[in-house]
């Protein structure tokens, strides 16, 4: 079955907006949103997928989080995955692999990532899937800044050669930071829709 198809039948809908500026968005609504944005590059015909959220720990413990193989596996999370599915993470030389097994433990998708950057306040690597989702290399360059208490992530997926791919990816970092968000704090929720944003459950 193609992946068009089941994209259509899983009926997912993405929120598409538009560049917005942090500094207009009340500290209330970053604390309990995700905000989103797809958009097909200017310079290139390669689209990229961007994300903004506050996080309820400070930058050291989410840089462990994003970096440990233990810790990807419980927060990252594959498009369409059934409550069966698990994952498989194990670092790489320079990176981490993470295989995603079905319920019949039949690999179902395989990501592997090589840092160019591996610092406590910016992460940046290659990001390449096999398995029925084939997309072209691509890179995710992660930023943190904050404080004690909260700190802001910013992640940015660049280099996909179709619209598909990135609103597959757009799937997974959408499911895979609110896992990560409940990672820290298990009472992160979605506040009413906030202008220019998206609520993404």
């Amino acid at each position: 079955m193609s992946r068009v198809c089941r994209i259509t039948r899983c009926s997912l809908i993405f929120v598409m907006t538009s560049t917005i500026s942090l500094a207009a968005i009340p500290a209330k609504y970053l604390r309990d949103q995700i905000v989103s944005e797809v958009v097909r590059e200017h310079s290139s015909s390669a689209w990229k997928v961007s994300f903004r959220c506050s996080v309820a720990a400070e930058t050291r413990r989410i840089f462990q989080a994003l970096t440990t193989p233990e810790h990807i596996e419980n927060w990252l999370s594959f498009p369409f995955c059934r409550s069966s599915c698990r994952n498989q993470a194990s670092r790489l030389p320079n990176g981490f692999s993470v295989a995603h097994l079905c319920a019949d433990e039949l690999l179902f998708n395989a990501i592997a990532a090589v840092y160019s950057t591996c610092r406590t306040r910016k992460v940046a690597f290659s990001w390449s899937v096999e398995g029925k989702v084939v997309p072209d290399r691509t890179f995710v360059d992660i930023r943190l800044c904050g404080d004690f208490e909260r700190s802001l992530l910013r992640l940015q997926h660049t280099g996909f050669r179709c619209e598909e791919d990135c609103r597959w990816h757009q799937a997974l970092w959408s499911a895979s930071l609110q896992r990560l968000c409940r990672f820290f704090d298990p009472m992160f929720g979605i506040m009413s829709d906030y202008s220019g944003g998206s609520n993404i459950r």
